[in-house]
């Protein structure tokens, strides 16, 4: 249950880095 956990968490803090990588990319090509 507690591995299960942490790799919920894991996934999740991925997910989110990646969102945030590709949307400062965006932001960059659109404000530049």
């Amino acid at each position: 249950m507690d591995n299960f956990d942490m790799y919920k968490l894991a996934k999740v803090l991925i997910v989110v880095s990646i969102i945030m990588f590709v949307s400062g990319i965006l932001y960059l090509v659109f404000f530049t």
